[in-house]
């Protein structure tokens, strides 16, 4: 599969919310959800003599929309592009859920906040914390969604970025029993 490569300047992170929703994507709680390709939100461009603005890079499978061309600008104002950048590949698509097992066996291969603990042990005491319905998904549930409340809570508490968390989820991913 081909991908299209974008980079975007929008004036703030509501501005991007905005722009995404009216071009017909999916805001969750104010947050740009892409359901397929890859979506880097960089932020602000904190280099010196800085382009001010909020940048986000995007890899579309199928082709950009037109109606986000306005906010377009050239890598070379980027602040940083895809590794690897040079369309050449396929960049990984983030599944939009792992099981539990897949979950579960790339949080206790990771370390975690805690010293001498690893992710999942973390995620554990978090979930018993807050117990009832969350800790019954937490145990339960066969599948774990990428933008469920569960997972999001969970990666702001245990400082994942989105980033890593979408790593997480490609890495779980490929884990079979």
């Amino acid at each position: 599969m081909a991908y299209t490569y974008r980079f975007y300047c929008f004036s703030s992170p509501t501005a991007f919310a905005a722009a995404w929703e009216a071009a017909g994507f999916f805001v969750d709680n104010g947050q740009p959800v892409l359901r397929n390709g890859a979506m880097d939100e960089i932020g602000p461009d904190m280099r010196e003599n800085p382009k001010s603005g909020w940048f986000v890079n995007v890899a579309w499978p199928n082709g950009a929309p037109a109606s986000l061309e306005s906010f377009k600008i050239d890598p070379a104002e980027a602040m940083r592009v895809f590794a690897g950048w040079d369309d050449t590949g396929p960049l990984p698509i983030v599944p939009e859920t792992i099981t539990n097992f897949q979950a579960r066996a790339i949080l206790r291969s990771m370390p975690g906040v805690n010293p001498g603990k690893t992710l999942l042990e973390d995620a554990d005491a978090l979930v018993k914390s807050i117990g009832g319905v969350a800790l019954d998904a937490w145990e339960y549930a066969n599948d774990l969604e990428r933008h469920s409340a569960i997972v999001l809570a969970l990666a702001e508490q245990l400082n994942l970025s989105q980033v890593e968390l979408d790593d997480l989820f490609i890495q779980a991913s490929k884990i079979t029993a």
